[in-house]
């Protein structure tokens, strides 16, 4: 045989091979299914995600064969615009199925975006110290359900999950919406205050969600790892009580009071606990104002149409002058400072606080410098009246 004859025959060999790794990985490429066991496969395209990210992804969950396997495809039908979002593939499939239900669903969330798009937003603010009612009245205000509906809605615990949500409170087994024994709504203290942009086609369920998810992240996320849902619920308790009590009513809380401010917090904090170790009870005004829907009348400010705390109007649960302890629920959504200082109260002896006209709070270890600190404030106050 002839040199020409080998060389030829070489050539042909490594043709055939190279052929043969091409042919065999074309065919893996398009036709072989993987060895994933699983029904389905879920995974996340992100901003700025391409078809070269998510084929090396799949190929490394051994989704497919290899990182190749959706670019020779996409060649051929290529995905217009790949859609950010969340992607479910039904297994078994060939890299040819995987690609066409990526197609199929990124079409699918590139609509849903457009007609979001299309729908009209309101915006709604919930301040801090507002109370479910107050939220009720300007989502009705906006739009965006009737009084009852809310009303009932946020009342049954039943209409919220634990499960997705496991920081709230577990269902008592008092007759909610009843005051005089038991927690007037189911979500008081869990309506985290912000300011929220709600689709105006929105249903209650669609609301409520969005504001649980806000407390979630600006709250549960801090705290889950250090706090038992258990004790998360009486802070939000005792948070939603110094809400109450502390703050500027006059002058508002901005960056030149709120040291001050967050100081007042931790050590109201710390005189609730004084007062619990002592079996004392809490005799906080804004639990009775909850309760009965009006003010208390008290001496160190006058107040018309307040309620007396030995009358039938201040009689519930949430009393804190009847009841030693906690109040039944929170007696509004506190923000995260109040949490937080519920969740590390100042280290002191403080048995007892009061405040004066513009909020500050004065605060004392025993009854007789309690009782100057009322003096001191109703000065305060008569002061500012003359000015």
């Amino acid at each position: 045989m002839s040199i020409s004859f080998f060389v030829k025959f070489f050539f042909f060999v490594v043709i055939c091979s190279v052929a043969g790794y091409y042919g065999y990985d074309a065919y893996s490429n398009y036709f072989l299914v993987s060895d994933y066991s699983k029904p389905t496969y879920v995974f996340e395209v992100s901003q700025g995600d391409t078809i070269r990210v998510v084929s090396d992804k799949m190929a490394k969950d051994q989704v497919l064969k290899t990182g190749n396997s959706l670019i020779f495809q996409n060649q051929l039908d290529p995905v217009e615009s790949l859609q950010t979002g969340a992607y479910i593939i039904t297994m078994p499939a060939t890299p040819k199925d995987v690609l066409s239900q990526i197609a199929v669903q990124s079409k699918k969330i590139s609509k849903e975006k457009q007609q979001l798009a299309k729908r009209k937003s309101i915006t709604v603010v919930f301040k801090e110290g507002e109370t479910v009612d107050d939220y009720i009245a300007k989502l009705v205000g906006a739009g965006l359900g009737t009084k009852l509906e809310l009303s009932e809605y946020f009342t049954k615990g039943s209409n919220f999950n634990r499960v997705t949500y496991p920081w709230l409170p577990e269902e008592l087994s008092c007759q909610y919406g009843q005051i005089s024994n038991c927690i007037k709504y189911y979500i008081e203290g869990y309506l985290y205050p912000d300011t929220y942009s709600f689709f105006a086609d929105a249903t209650i369920p669609e609301i409520s969600d969005k504001i649980l998810q806000n407390f979630d992240n600006r709250v549960w996320q801090k705290v889950k790892s250090t706090t038992t849902n258990l004790n998360l619920n009486k802070a939000v308790i005792m948070a939603s009580v110094i809400e109450k009590e502390t703050g500027r009513p006059i002058t508002g809380v901005d960056n030149s009071n709120i040291e001050e401010i967050n100081t007042e917090r931790r050590n109201v904090a710390s005189t609730f606990y004084n007062r619990l170790k002592n079996n004392q009870a809490w005799e906080s005004d804004p639990s009775v104002v909850y309760g009965s829907g009006k003010r208390v009348c008290q001496s160190t400010l006058t107040v018309e149409g307040c309620v007396y705390l030995n009358g039938p109007e201040g009689k519930n649960k949430y009393n804190t002058y009847d009841n030693v302890g906690y109040p039944i629920g929170p007696i509004t959504s506190p923000q995260w400072y109040n949490i937080q200082a519920a969740l590390e109260p100042a280290k002191t002896n403080f048995l007892f606080f009061v405040s004066d006209g513009i909020g500050r709070k004065y605060f004392a270890e025993t009854n007789s410098g309690h009782e100057a600190n009322i003096v001191k404030a109703q000065k305060i106050n008569s002061e500012r009246v003359q000015k």
